[in-house]
């Protein structure tokens, strides 16, 4: 593998002041590529950060397992919060994507774009 990490972002032009906004860094390691946002996976509305005083909606999490809760899940649900641009994908057929995105040595990509390979590849 060329590229260790992807960073994806949402850059639509629709976006107020040409904001760009942060959808998902995956990150390879070493055997498969792991979704860096616990928050994202799968719609799981949880975040680790101190404020959130929820209960976690994953028995994994509550262990602070968050590898394990990944393994369970295998659709994933990325939206940009500024124009809500959606991408809901099974990971045995982004990560192939994903495969090919970091052969390529790219290590940065939209939303937009993704959902275009993604669509092509399907």
């Amino acid at each position: 593998m060329t590229v260790e990490q992807i960073v994806v972002v949402c850059d639509e032009p629709s976006h107020a002041r040409s904001k760009i906004a942060d959808i998902e860094t995956f990150a390879w390691d070493g055997s498969r590529w792991k979704p860096t946002r616990v928050e994202q996976v799968a719609g799981y509305l949880f975040s680790p950060s101190p404020k959130n005083t929820a209960q976690p909606s994953h028995p994994a999490m509550s262990q602070g397992d968050y590898d394990g809760m990944e393994e369970d899940v295998d659709q994933l649900h990325y939206k940009c919060k500024l124009c809500r641009l959606d991408l809901d994908v099974r990971k045995s057929v982004l990560f192939p994507v994903l495969d090919r995105i970091a052969e390529a040595g790219v290590s940065h990509t939209t939303l937009k774009a993704l959902i275009r390979v993604i669509s092509k590849s399907t």
